[in-house]
């Protein structure tokens, strides 16, 4: 395992960069945290991260970051994979690259929608064509609430609505 370790250090170049590893993904948040906890005795940055398998699920990996160099990263993976059992990759982080542009999204000047048109929308997605609004109404108390952002020159507009009902009021 050693050996595949120093072949993967060997690939990426280290002029600039910065290194950081990432252990096999766990089922078990348990070891993951177990992992970084080893890693964090170490005085090395970790976290866990939740991450989705195709095909198997949820599962926990450990990321330790700002690793400087080479060396540095070849000592924190042999240790983290002797401490968890389980092999661990290497990887550069490549220099920044520069941005070329910028897109911003166009501002909409359509008018949001009214409190109406946003409660039917609800009413449909709780029951379909027409069964929302019986399901709702079959309830003595309802209480709906959205936000909404709108973008303005002055910047971002922040607004909360509710629709609330208790009986027939």
């Amino acid at each position: 395992m050693t050996a595949l370790l120093l072949a993967l250090l060997a690939i990426a170049p280290a002029a600039g960069q910065t290194f950081y590893l990432e252990s096999f993904a766990t089922g078990d948040r348990g070891e993951a945290v177990a992992l970084q906890q080893s890693a964090l005795d170490e005085g090395l940055s970790a976290r866990v991260v939740r991450r989705w398998r195709h095909g198997v699920g949820w599962g926990y990996v450990v990321v330790v970051e700002d690793l400087p160099d080479r060396a540095a990263a070849a000592a924190a993976a042999e240790v983290l994979a002797a401490r968890g059992q389980q092999g661990v990759s290497v990887y550069a982080v490549e220099p920044e690259l520069p941005r070329v542009e910028e897109i911003e999204l166009p501002v909409s000047s359509a008018p949001p929608p009214a409190a109406a048109e946003v409660l039917e929308w609800v009413l449909r997605a709780h029951g379909g064509r027409g069964g929302g609004r019986a399901r709702l109404e079959a309830y003595p108390a309802v209480s709906f609430r959205y936000d909404r952002e709108i973008q303005l020159d002055g910047g971002l507009l922040e607004a909360r609505h509710t629709w609330s009902r208790v009986g027939g009021d």
